[in-house]
């Protein structure tokens, strides 16, 4: 008959060493399900059909409703509009962070900061603050921010997937939000 080898270092890191045999035995128990604050992030990495498609449907408003309670902020809002007609953007992040910081509430800049986040490739950070904007019901950035939230999420695709369909049937379902036709039309895009 054939005797069955079996290499102890690669037995006991495989585990199947059991107290009862400590040469090889029998497979140990499994071991335990990982708890849940261990639980692995995803991996997905986004999608790159889902890039062009949220880059396609991007279209930057109109910056006009800007108003400063103080020299300083108006300087910064001036020098970040320029920048951001420029396509600089990360000038634009470096000068509205200060401001979105110190006045979560500052919703022009909130948007402008967060346009130009997601223009620049930090989609994390653009949908953070599109989703703070979201929430705070203050028309008509919220309804804006929604729909920018959106594009966010699905740029990042397929990772944020759950959170993506909820902001999509919210949308789809308020037939008052202004970015409903575009938001169908996204629907059908990605079927």
């Amino acid at each position: 008959g054939r005797t069955a080898f079996c290499d102890n270092r690669t037995a006991a890191v495989s585990g199947q060493l059991s107290p009862a045999n400590p040469t090889c035995a029998q497979p140990a128990e499994a071991p335990p399900e990982p708890r849940p604050e261990q639980k692995p992030r995803s991996n997905a990495k986004p999608d790159a059909q889902y890039i062009a498609l949220a880059r396609e449907a991007w279209s930057t408003p109109e910056f006009s409703e800007f108003r400063s309670t103080t020299p300083s902020n108006a300087t910064a809002l001036s020098k970040a509009q320029a920048a951001f007609e420029k396509k600089k953007f990360n000038t634009v992040i470096q000068l509205l962070e200060p401001l979105v910081q110190g006045d979560p509430n500052y919703w022009a800049a909130s948007e402008l900061y967060a346009h130009a986040c997601f223009l620049s490739g930090k989609t994390a950070r653009a949908a953070q603050r599109f989703q703070e904007i979201a929430e705070s019901v203050q028309l008509p950035f919220s309804e804006r921010a929604a729909w920018y939230l959106l594009l966010c999420r699905l740029a990042q695709l397929p990772e944020v997937k759950a959170e993506f369909n909820d902001l999509l049937n919210q949308i789809l379902a308020n037939v008052g939000q202004p970015y409903v036709e575009d938001a169908s039309k996204i629907s059908l895009k990605i079927q």
